[in-house]
C-alpha cells in the first residue's frame, strides 16, 4: 500500500509500505478513502518531535471496513464506510471518565 512517510525534518514522502494484516482481535483494517495531515503532524514536520525513519502520518481518515478482528463483529462489518475518530479507545477505561467515542458508521444521504 502507499502512505505519507516521515523522511526526516521538513522531508515527507509518499512510499510503498507494507500491507497492514490483523494482529489482535480487536484490530480492524480500513481502506482509507479520504484523509489528511493534521495540524498535530506539523510537530512532525518541523522536527518538534521526531519519529523513526519511515513513520506513517497522517491521522482522522475516512475509509471502507476491509478486515475485522473478532471483538469488532458486532460493532461493524466489511464494506462498512467508517470515519476514524483522533482518539484510540480500547474500551478499559470506564465510560464516566471520558467521553465515549466508537466506530460511526455512515449512510450517504439518498438526496443530491
Amino acid at each position: 500500500m502507499q502512505a505519507v512517510t516521515f523522511q526526516g525534518k521538513e522531508n515527507m514522502k509518499v512510499k510503498n509500505v507494507e500491507d497492514p494484516s490483523i494482529q489482535d482481535n480487536g484490530d480492524i483494517i480500513v481502506r482509507i478513502t479520504a484523509g489528511g495531515i493534521c495540524g498535530s503532524d506539523l510537530h512532525l514536520y518541523k522536527g518538534g518531535i521526531e519519529p523513526e525513519q519511515d513513520y506513517v502520518v497522517g491521522h482522522e481518515p475516512m475509509g471502507i471496513v476491509e478486515e475485522i478482528g473478532s471483538l469488532l463483529h458486532e460493532k461493524t462489518e466489511n464494506g462498512a464506510d467508517v470515519v476514524i475518530d483522533c482518539v484510540g479507545m480500547d474500551g478499559t477505561v470506564p465510560p464516566k471518565n471520558l467521553v465515549q467515542r466508537e466506530i460511526i458508521n455512515f449512510e450517504p444521504s439518498a438526496q443530491s
